[in-house]
């Protein structure tokens, strides 16, 4: 068997996003999408944010907004999620 070399051993390492940025989508998946949701609705004539569900906006001629709502916080909070899987682990795994 051949010896591994140092630089064999390391992964490359590629460019990307930092865990910081990605965790940095986690603060605005949740106010961009109740934002959006309450100012979508209240342009929207009969929505009664209190009677009706958010997903009803999707409905009415102006649904793809909420449809890029729904898309865009998912996103982001899957970015979220990413970053958080990045995270150097602070606690054992035998709790």
């Amino acid at each position: 068997m051949a010896p591994t070399t140092d630089a064999q051993a390391r992964p490359l390492s590629t460019p990307g996003i930092s865990t910081s940025a990605l965790l940095t989508c986690g603060i605005f998946s949740g106010p961009l999408f109740a934002g959006g949701s309450v100012l979508h609705g209240a342009f929207c004539d009969g929505f009664d944010i209190t009677r009706h569900g958010v997903s009803m906006l999707l409905l009415g001629r102006y649904g793809w907004i909420q449809f890029a709502l729904f898309e865009v916080a998912g996103l982001l909070a899957l970015a979220t999620a990413v970053g958080a899987r990045r995270m150097p682990r602070f606690f054992s795994s035998s709790c």
